[in-house]
């Protein structure tokens, strides 16, 4: 849980929420859950004649803090994200996109553009894939029989 005032925050369990140390000072003052993902492609379980079958994870903590990882759809083979950064907070655009290793300052991020590169699940008898996919910063080349299709989109972020 995040328990937060203007000047004042504390993440803690909900069990711990009556603790001491995690009262803030300053009033107003709400409790919300706090809700955090990471997701990354992985192998899943899955196979077809043989293939594993990549797919997009998401991890989550559960009520004990522990991390629990869950599988969001299958077939996704790449998956990468780029941050706009706008130079000042007055800029009504972003100017550039970083990764998220590069990102200059997170208090001007205001879109994401998100790349999604979606693959088969079997591999097709008679056809074969060369491509160079183009995903921000990154290309990825393929030579085999799956069928893929790129999907982009920029979303905005409140921040």
């Amino acid at each position: 849980y995040l328990r937060s005032s203007v000047f004042d925050g504390k993440v803690f369990i909900g069990k711990d929420q009556g603790l001491p140390v995690n009262t803030v000072s300053d009033t107003p003052n709400s409790t919300r859950e706090l809700v955090a993902h990471a997701y990354f492609v992985g192998d899943s379980t899955r196979t077809c004649n043989g293939q594993t079958i990549p797919s997009l994870f998401r991890v989550s903590l559960d009520n004990d803090g522990q991390p629990a990882t869950d599988e969001l759809l299958p077939g996704i083979e790449n998956f990468q994200v780029q941050y706009g950064v706008k130079s000042a907070a007055s800029a009504q655009f972003p100017e550039q996109y970083f990764d998220a290793n590069a990102v200059p300052d997170w208090d001007n991020v205001s879109t994401a553009r998100i790349w999604l590169l979606v693959r088969a699940e079997c591999l097709e008898s008679g056809f074969t894939d060369t491509s160079t996919y183009t995903l921000g910063d990154q290309n990825y080349s393929v030579n085999d029989s799956f069928r893929r299709q790129l999907y982009s989109s920029v979303v905005n972020l409140r921040n």
